[in-house]
C-alpha cells in the first residue's frame, strides 16, 4: 500500500508522506474533473505541508489514480472527532487559471484537431502540461473570447459525432494530455449476484427529446441555426418519435459560430437525447478486470429482472474509503453522460467553468450618393463591411436618374503666351444690291486757280483740237476752207497760230444741285487666304447658375464583373446580397464592396444604400 504523498504547488518537490492520513477517497467522472479527498488528524505536524494548491498524489493499493491540488479546507473538532479534511482535484484544473483574453478563432479548412489543441496549451503561463495524443482529424471551426484553457479544450470534442476519452499522465513532467477514441472492446459483463452485490438503477424520461431546436452565436434573424444543412428545417428529429411522440427542446450554445459544428454537435445530442435516461449505480465490485476499470471503458449489463442485457459506458467510478475497503468501488454505467443529458449549463456549473460571450447587436447604416455619370464614366459607389459582421442580413440599393447638372457656364482661363491661330477660307464671290437714291449738294464757291508761270503756250494734243485743226507737236496746224463771209469771200492758206497762256486762275462757282443715283448691284469675289491672330493671356468671367443638360433613359447596374441587371430610369429596393463576392465558406467578404451605375447617356444619378448586419464587440478599443 502507498500513502499520499504532498508536493509543493511551485516548486514540485515532494514535502512528506501522509502516513496518518485516512478515508482516502476519490470520484472519476467520464470527462469532466475528478476529484479526490482525504482527512487528517487535527494534531498532525505534517498538517503544515497542507496548504491549498500544494499537490498530493492518490493510489488504490498499488494502482496510481492521479496527482490533484488541494482546494477546500474543512477543519471539524468536538469532544470526539478533531480532524481536517481535505478536499482536492485534479492538476487538470490548473489549465483554469489561465485565460486566452480576448477574442481567439482557430479552426476550419485545412486546420485540424491538433493544432487547434496545441493553440489553447500554448497560452498556458506556465507550461505545466504538453499535447500527447490526438486520434481526431476534424476541421471544425472555434472561438473563445476571455475564456479558460480548461473550458476551450472541453469544447473542442463537443461536436464529434463518436465517443471520445481524454486521458491525462501526471507521474511525470511536464503533465501529458492526450484525447482517444475510447476502447469499443467490451472489458467484462456485470451480472447481478455475480460480480455484483448492490444495484441503484435510474431511469428519467425528464431530458427525453425527439426534435431538437440547435441555435448557436446571435440573436433574432441573426441567430445562428442549421437550416441551410438541414433541407431548410431549423430542427431535427430523432428515429425514437415514432415510439414516444413529438418531444420538441430547444438548445442554445452562443460558442458555436460555425454552422457545421452546431450541426455535428446537434445531431449527436439528438442521438443521446432521443431514449430516456437510464443508469446503473454498481456496488460492491471487487477484483477482476473492473478493479482496474476506467471511466469510458465499454462493459455488457445483463439484468435478467428487467430483460436488459446491452452494452453501456462506465461512465464514473468512485471509491470512498481506499484503505478501509480496499475491494469495494461503485461503477455508474449510463446510455449516455450525464452532461450530455442534462443542460450545458449544469455540466459548466460543475465543472467551475464560466464562459463570458459577447453576443453582439443587429447594426443599421446608409448612405447617399449623388453625381454625374455618362457611358464612359460610371457611377462608382463604395460600402463598407466591418470584420466582425458575424451575418450580413440585406444590403439594400434605390436608384434615380435626374437630369446632367452644372453650377455655370463659363470658367477663367485661356489665351497667353503670344498663340497664332491660322484661319483658311475658300474663295467666294459676293454680290451688294443698292436701291435708287438721290443726295443734294449746298451752294458754293469753289476756287481753281492754274499756275501757269515759267510756259510759252499750251499744247495739245489732236484728240483735243476741234474741228479739222491739227497739231504738230507744239503748233497748231489750220488746214484750208474757204470761210464765206456776206458779200465777200477770204481765201485762207494753211497756216498756224502760236498763243501763249500767260499764268493764270478761275474761279468756279457750283449752285446747290442734287444727284440722283439709281439702282444698281456691286459684284464683287474674295478669293481663297487666311487670316493669322494672336489671343493674348485673358480670362472668363464665371456665370454662377444651376443648369441642367441631358437625362439617360436606361442604366446597368454591375458589381465587380457581375451584371445585377438593366433598369429603366429607377433601380427600386434591389437586395445585393446575392450579388456581392463571397470568399472561404460562402461568406460574404467583408471589407470595401464596389457597385457600379452606367447610363445610356450623359445624366445624373441620385443613390441610396442601406445595409443591415449583426456585428459583434470585438476588435479595437473603448476610444
Amino acid at each position: 500500500m502507498k500513502h499520499v504523498a504532498i508536493f509543493d504547488n511551485l516548486t514540485g518537490k515532494r514535502l512528506a508522506f501522509l502516513q496518518n492520513a485516512y478515508k482516502v477517497s476519490y470520484s472519476l467522472e467520464y470527462n469532466t474533473l475528478w476529484l479526490a479527498e482525504f482527512t487528517m488528524p487535527f494534531d498532525d505536524p505534517k498538517n503544515q505541508y497542507c496548504k491549498y494548491f500544494n499537490r498530493v498524489e492518490i493510489w488504490d493499493g498499488d494502482r496510481y489514480i492521479g496527482l490533484f491540488r488541494i482546494i477546500p479546507i474543512d477543519s471539524e473538532r468536538n469532544d470526539s472527532d478533531r480532524s481536517i479534511t481535505y478536499t482536492c482535484e485534479h492538476v487538470l484544473a490548473t489549465l483554469i487559471d489561465d485565460v486566452m483574453q480576448g477574442w481567439h478563432q482557430i479552426g476550419n479548412i485545412g486546420v485540424h484537431t491538433p493544432r487547434v489543441l496545441q493553440y489553447i496549451i500554448d497560452h498556458q503561463t506556465t507550461p505545466r502540461w504538453i499535447l500527447g495524443e490526438c486520434d481526431f482529424q476534424r476541421q471544425y471551426l472555434y472561438g473563445w473570447e476571455n475564456e479558460n484553457l480548461l473550458a476551450a479544450l472541453f469544447s473542442v470534442p463537443r461536436p464529434f459525432t463518436e465517443d471520445f476519452r481524454w486521458e491525462f499522465d501526471t507521474r511525470s513532467t511536464p503533465w501529458v494530455l492526450s484525447l482517444k477514441r475510447p476502447p469499443n472492446e467490451v472489458l467484462t459483463d456485470l451480472r447481478y449476484k455475480k460480480n455484483m452485490k448492490g444495484v441503484q438503477k435510474r431511469i428519467d424520461p425528464t431530458q427525453l427529446c425527439t426534435r431538437l431546436y440547435p441555435f448557436g452565436y446571435g440573436e433574432g434573424v441573426n441567430e445562428l441555426n442549421i437550416a441551410e444543412l438541414n433541407n431548410g428545417k431549423l430542427y431535427i428529429d430523432a428515429d425514437s418519435q415514432s415510439e414516444y411522440g413529438v418531444i420538441a427542446r430547444v438548445w442554445k450554445d452562443a460558442r458555436y459560430q460555425d454552422r457545421q459544428s452546431l450541426f455535428d454537435a446537434a445531431t449527436a445530442m439528438s442521438e443521446k437525447l432521443s431514449k430516456p435516461f437510464f443508469s446503473y449505480r454498481v456496488s460492491g465490485v471487487h477484483d477482476g478486470p473492473l478493479f482496474n476499470a476506467m471511466p469510458g471503458d465499454l462493459i455488457r449489463v445483463v439484468d435478467n429482472e428487467d430483460n436488459l442485457d446491452m452494452c453501456v459506458r462506465i461512465v464514473g467510478i468512485d471509491k470512498k474509503d481506499v484503505y478501509g475497503a480496499k475491494s469495494t468501488a461503485r461503477i455508474m454505467i449510463a446510455n449516455s453522460p450525464q452532461d450530455i443529458a442534462g443542460s450545458l449549463a449544469d455540466m459548466a456549473d460543475r465543472q467551475r467553468i464560466e464562459a463570458v460571450y459577447s453576443q453582439g447587436s443587429t447594426s443599421l447604416f446608409a448612405d447617399s450618393f449623388y453625381d454625374n455619370c455618362s457611358p464612359q464614366r460610371p457611377a462608382r459607389i463604395r460600402f463598407f463591411v466591418p470584420d466582425n459582421a458575424v451575418h450580413i442580413n440585406k444590403v439594400m440599393l434605390d436608384v434615380r436618374v435626374a437630369p446632367f447638372r452644372s453650377f455655370s457656364q463659363a470658367t477663367a482661363g485661356g489665351g497667353g503666351g503670344g498663340v497664332t491661330i491660322p484661319t483658311t477660307n475658300n474663295q467666294s464671290t459676293s454680290t451688294v444690291n443698292n436701291d435708287q437714291q438721290t443726295t443734294s449738294t449746298q451752294a458754293q464757291a469753289v476756287q481753281a486757280t492754274t499756275q501757269a508761270q515759267g510756259h510759252n503756250a499750251q499744247s495739245f494734243g489732236a484728240q483735243h483740237l476741234p474741228g479739222n485743226l491739227t497739231s504738230n507737236g507744239s503748233n497748231l496746224v489750220f488746214p484750208p476752207w474757204t470761210t464765206v463771209v456776206e458779200g465777200h469771200s477770204h481765201q485762207l492758206q494753211q497756216h498756224f497760230h502760236v498763243v501763249d497762256v500767260a499764268a493764270h486762275g478761275h474761279t468756279v462757282t457750283i449752285p446747290g444741285h442734287g444727284h440722283t443715283v439709281p439702282g444698281h448691284s456691286h459684284g464683287f469675289t474674295i478669293p481663297g487666304h487666311s487670316h493669322n491672330f494672336n489671343i493674348p493671356d485673358h480670362t472668363h468671367q464665371i456665370t454662377p447658375g444651376i443648369f441642367e443638360g441631358t437625362t439617360a433613359s436606361a442604366m446597368t447596374l454591375m458589381i465587380g464583373n457581375t451584371v445585377v441587371g438593366h433598369y429603366g430610369t429607377t433601380i427600386d429596393n434591389v437586395n445585393l446580397v446575392p450579388f456581392l463576392p463571397t470568399g472561404g465558406g460562402g461568406r460574404i467578404r467583408r471589407g470595401w464592396h464596389t457597385i457600379e451605375i452606367i447610363p445610356n447617356n450623359i445624366t445624373r444619378v441620385e443613390c441610396n444604400i442601406s445595409v443591415q448586419l449583426f456585428a459583434n464587440s470585438r476588435g479595437g478599443g473603448q476610444f
